[in-house]
């Protein structure tokens, strides 16, 4: 089995994403065998989630646009114009024994995916994908919830990638979602309707000029 870089993430967002992959790990190792041959796709709660294979893909979504223009009452209006680029945010967690590799990733909304960083998806291990920021403490953060996976159930290891839909073929407004269709080497191609994530920074409302933090909900 090949050494990943153990990497971690400068958003908060994908901090969280982290945190909750050990509930996931966990329920995996107590129910293995259970998933179906059948590629699924559930329904989206924080980003969508589908699986392909032993291969799990949550939190999928599409980072929140910047402004791009404003209103005639000067408010910023976000949204992705055609011909711009969107990057993706996911966690592609491998619940077998066996690594696999991610081989492509296209988008009938996007003229090229580009793919950027670790490929290999090693077993009982986990590919982040999401931008790359600074190195920070590479030790993942446990959900306080979920009791913590054994190490017979998952390596201690994180691969980390970029994913970025470029040339848009279309615009695209927070609410919407896009197909992306992820192609690995074992587990096959499975297509998740990646919406528009929500954004992070504080808006300010139109009708009474408040500021409000939309990250505070999470």
């Amino acid at each position: 089995m090949r050494q990943q870089n153990r990497r971690a993430l400068g958003s908060r967002r994908m901090s969280s994403v982290v945190a909750g992959l050990g509930a996931v790990l966990f329920i995996a190792g107590c129910g293995a065998g259970q998933i179906t041959q059948t590629d699924t796709q559930e329904a989206a709660i924080n980003g969508a989630a589908a699986n392909a294979g032993t291969l799990a893909i949550r939190d999928a979504e599409l980072v929140f646009p910047e402004a791009v223009s404003t209103t005639e009452s000067g408010q910023p209006v976000y949204y992705y114009p055609s011909g711009s680029q969107a990057i993706a945010e996911l966690v592609i967690v491998n619940e077998g024994a066996t690594d696999d590799e991610l081989v492509s990733v296209t988008s009938e909304a996007a003229g090229n995916v580009s793919v950027q960083g670790d490929r290999d998806v090693v077993q009982r291990s986990t590919l982040v994908i999401g931008p790359i920021g600074e190195d920070v403490n590479a030790d993942l953060p446990q959900s306080a919830s979920v009791p913590p996976p054994s190490e017979e159930q998952v390596d201690d290891q994180v691969g980390h990638a970029s994913i970025v839909l470029e040339q848009l073929t279309r615009e695209i407004w927070p609410g919407q979602s896009v197909p992306v269709t992820f192609t690995f080497k074992n587990a096959g191609s499975v297509t998740v309707d990646m919406p528009v994530g929500a954004p992070t920074h504080s808006r300010v409302t139109e009708e009474h000029g408040e500021h409000e933090d939309s990250s505070s909900s999470h």
